[in-house]
């Protein structure tokens, strides 16, 4: 019985008469021996000890070790000097009268020069569980676990005691990783050294990414699980969500011939391990069962584009995919589920319009029915208007565009020109405005003999080129007016086509000479004579040409007295 009064009861009957009486008996409680104080300490420590007062003798003794009793012997309070040894320290206590019960304890004391390392823990979480770990210490006794972010000396503090349940601000459970914290243990003068405590986040389970499958119902038995999207664990139970009692899944295997065409629908659970038991995840599978081939996925029905560029490529998903030329599918063009169409025989690249291909796939069960596809191509167009040819001495060929048209009415106009021997930019792109008439025309000029190539650009950015070369002139060239005035341009009586040999005689308006050449360089410029009217005698080719230049030196013509 505990520390208190209990009262006995008992009866005496002799077959005639009972006799009942009763007897109370007092439980003095024992004496408090409970020892206060570290029992963790550092050497040359000197620490204290205490009981509960009110009692009549305490008797300490202490036993292994070093250390020894300075003060306090035969009191509820003492003073041990520790040494370098840890030892038993044990109380005995006779309590106050009248009852002067006697109880003894004891307890354990170490002594450290230093406090040893926790050792090196890990422990696993399950990613997006929820479900945060508790870390468990176990320290020497007396010692204080302390839990850290970083290192103990520059970290965050985050918890104390033998356990530690990090929150969401300390562990990132949402992705696959390692979070390492920082404990260690203290018994006030000492501390140990960091020790790594690993949380490791594992993958949930992963029952794959939901997905929808197409299958023929002359295929074998397959696993359900090889239709699922993403990477899903095996192991998993499914569930057929609307069984239609055929047989058709046994396990996570799926036999097509028994069920009939159709639509079915299925559950995937896969439940996790470790860490992660107890933690779910499901997907689903929409899987059409056919006696013939669907139709390819076709991932795309229109490719519109600028005609003079790169055929398109085209794709689909599926099993067996041919593509066809025509909606009779009698002219196949290609094969698999990538199909670029072969510019100038599949499709013409440099054609407004729509071209169509059809792509069919055959999974086993019979060649599907054709997806039709098509090419738009959309662009510009012009026409080359007057060209203007050339001559050997002088650069003045022009190439003149007119006739600018855009499929889609996409204005304005652009119009570049490039060398056709190497593409190189001759003018680069220039905006053509519309005129008076509503017309778009540009000219191209000051352009030496050669190839060139055309471009004009509509506002959607497509490009039309044109082939055009410039050559030379054959016939000879006199010009009726030139410009000695110093700006480098047309400062001589430049005759162009001009044979070797050539001879002039210059005069002026009242035949007097005033230039003369058997063997003429296109090296008149008239210097040092007025402007005007001047005429000339040439004799080349076996022919003679006679006619007048006149000289400008300002803005034009003016008139002039002599």
């Amino acid at each position: 019985a505990g520390a208190g009064t209990h009262t006995i009861t008992y009866s005496v009957d002799n077959g005639t008469c009972t006799t009942v009486d009763t007897e109370d008996i007092v439980v003095n409680p024992s004496p408090d021996t409970t020892i206060a104080g570290n029992i963790a300490v550092c050497v040359n420590s000197t620490e204290t000890y205490t009981v509960p007062a009110g009692e009549t003798t305490y008797a300490w003794v202490l036993t292994g070790g070093d250390g020894s009793i300075s003060s306090g012997a035969g009191t509820n309070s003492i003073t041990i000097d520790w040494i370098s040894a840890g030892g038993d320290l044990s109380v005995t206590i006779t309590g106050a009268a009248p009852s002067s019960c006697v109880s003894s304890s004891t307890i354990t004391v170490g002594v450290y020069s230093t406090l040893p390392a926790m050792p090196d823990e890990s422990i696993n979480a399950c990613q997006n569980s929820g479900v945060y770990p508790t870390l468990t210490a176990t320290p020497d006794p007396g010692a204080i676990v302390s839990w850290y972010i970083g290192p103990s000396d520059t970290g965050t503090l985050v918890g104390t005691g033998d356990t530690f349940t990090p929150t969401s601000a300390e562990l990132d459970l949402s992705i696959v990783a390692t979070t390492t914290f920082t404990y260690i243990q203290d018994i006030g003068c000492l501390r140990s050294l960091d020790a790594a405590y690993d949380v490791i986040v594992i993958p949930g389970p992963d029952a794959g990414i939901d997905s929808a499958a197409l299958t023929c119902s002359s295929y074998a038995p397959f696993d359900l699980t090889t239709k699922l999207g993403g990477t899903p664990l095996l192991g998993g139970t499914w569930t057929w969500d609307d069984d239609n009692g055929t047989g058709a899944l046994s396990g996570s295997i799926f036999n097509p011939a028994l069920c009939g065409d159709g639509t079915y629908n299925f559950t995937y659970e896969v439940n996790g391990a470790g860490a992660c038991t107890g933690i779910f995840d499901t997907s689903s599978l929409e899987l059409t069962v056919s006696s013939t081939s669907p139709d390819p996925v076709v991932n795309q029905v229109i490719y519109e584009g600028c005609t003079y560029t790169d055929p398109p490529e085209l794709s689909a998903v599926g099993g067996g995919i041919i593509w066809y030329s025509d909606a009779a599918l009698s002219n196949a063009v290609g094969t698999g589920e990538n199909f670029t169409p072969t510019d100038g025989s599949d499709i013409l690249m440099n054609i407004i319009g729509t071209t169509s291909f059809y792509v069919t796939q055959n999974e086993g069960c019979g060649e599907s029915a054709g997806v039709q596809v098509d090419v738009i191509l959309e662009g510009a167009e012009a026409e080359i208007g007057e060209v203007i040819n050339t001559y050997p001495e002088q650069d003045i060929g022009s190439i003149e565009v007119l006739n600018m048209i855009s499929s889609t009415d996409s204005i304005p106009f652009d119009a570049s020109l490039l060398d056709g021997a190497d593409s190189t930019i001759i003018y680069d792109w220039q905006t053509v405005e519309e005129n008076r008439l509503g017309e778009h025309i540009h000219l191209f000029a000051l352009l030496p003999e050669g190839n060139y190539i055309v471009q004009v650009r509509d506002a959607n950015g497509c490009i039309f080129p044109i082939a055009q070369p410039i050559t030379y002139k054959t016939d000879l060239f006199i010009p009726n007016v030139f410009t000695p005035n110093n700006d480098d341009y047309n400062e001589y009586f430049k005759i162009l086509n001009k044979p070797d040999n050539t001879k002039i005689l210059i005069t002026n308006r009242w035949g007097i000479k005033v230039f003369e050449s058997d063997d003429y360089q296109n090296d008149w410029n008239a210097e040092g004579l007025p402007e005007g009217v001047y005429f000339y005698t040439i004799q080349t080719g076996g022919k003679v040409y006679r006619g007048n230049v006149e000289v400008w030196r300002n803005a034009g013509p003016s008139q002039y007295k002599y």
